[in-house]
């Protein structure tokens, strides 16, 4: 796949979505797999978050709050920002060229942005892992994949500070999403929160743990 510093137009949703295989095997994603995921400690996935907080229909006014009430300029420093923060490896040039497709995302692809954020939002926690999954393994960084759910979610930030949607972030909602079926996991987390710790995800349940 194209590295986003040489794209120059939109890809399409089935362009920047897992392949069918990936998302048919998404619960039983493999352990060495999931070590490439993107995760967030103490969520059981990256892009489930994302869905359920600016996906569903409740978030239509939020996405054209963001369409309306950011100028150019504002969208120019979110993706200078974007670059700064997730392509620091790249040289200048790929710096500049990957800042110009995530500001072609982020006015033109604002349609292509949200029809993902409303798949992610229909889809359950283990359907979602295929989408951690896509855009981490080898090779794929950089690609548009990678970018879209890097974007979006520096979006949902922006969403949660201006207050246009509910923050339903861990620490807002007051718990961790963990995996249910162990007892003593909100408090095992609550107890570490805060702190810099070395967290792991255990498979297959995907819940993660730190030790103290």
């Amino acid at each position: 796949a194209m590295k986003i510093w040489a794209l120059d137009t939109l890809p399409s949703l089935e362009e920047v979505q897992p392949e069918p295989a990936l998302l048919a095997r998404a619960a039983d994603i493999p352990l060495t797999s999931q070590m490439e995921m993107q995760r967030c400690p103490g969520q059981r996935s990256y892009c489930h978050k994302i869905g359920q907080g600016c996906g569903g229909p409740q978030h239509r006014q939020a996405w054209e709050e963001f369409r309306t009430e950011l100028d150019h300029d504002d969208l120019q420093a979110m993706a200078r920002h974007f670059v700064e923060d997730q392509c620091r490896d790249l040289t200048p040039e790929r710096r500049a060229a990957s800042a110009q497709f995530v500001l072609l995302l982020v006015t033109t692809g604002l349609e292509l942005l949200r029809g993902v954020a409303v798949l992610l939002h229909s889809l359950e926690v283990e359907q979602c892992w295929a989408w951690d999954l896509n855009g981490e393994r080898p090779g794929e960084t950089y690609t548009a994949a990678w970018c879209v759910k890097r974007v979006l979610s520096q979006i949902l930030h922006g969403m949660t500070r201006s207050e246009w949607v509910p923050d339903v972030s861990n620490r807002a909602l007051g718990g961790y999403d963990c995996c249910a079926r162990h007892e003593g996991c909100l408090e095992y987390f609550a107890l570490v929160a805060g702190r810099r710790e070395r967290w792991y995800s255990l498979a297959p349940c995907m819940h993660w743990v730190c030790y103290a």
